[in-house]
């Protein structure tokens, strides 16, 4: 996703992606210091969601730049993940204890939810 890749159209975006791992990197870091008992994640997507505002101004506006359509543009990340996938895949990082340790997660279509850092399953 923007996060690992960058969002060539849209400016800072991608940096905003990447900034929400640092957030929880570092805000991890003073939970531990000061024995706060609590931990933090990010959850990033690794493809563009159609069925959103987002997803679909996204992927129409850089399927047009190439000639293609938002679904031809789309069908390149791999297997679709509509809403409704990403978030039974959030609801599924909340609720399997395996998933705590890890800090960033990517979700997408093909590989569901992938740990890119910290431990997990």
């Amino acid at each position: 996703g923007a996060a690992v890749t960058g969002s060539q159209m849209s400016g800072g975006y991608g940096g905003s992606k990447r900034m929400l791992w640092f957030m929880a990197k570092y805000a991890n870091g003073v939970a531990q210091e000061k024995d706060l008992g609590i931990r933090f994640q990010a959850i990033l997507p690794r493809q563009m969601i159609l069925g959103t505002g987002i997803g679909d101004a996204a992927a129409g506006a850089y399927a047009g730049s190439i000639g293609i359509t938002p679904e031809q543009f789309v069908a390149r990340f791999g297997a679709p993940m509509p809403p409704r996938a990403f978030g039974d895949r959030v609801v599924s990082l909340l609720e399997d204890p395996a998933y705590a340790e890890g800090v960033v997660f990517g979700l997408s279509g093909d590989a569901g939810v992938t740990i890119m850092e910290g431990t997990g399953p």
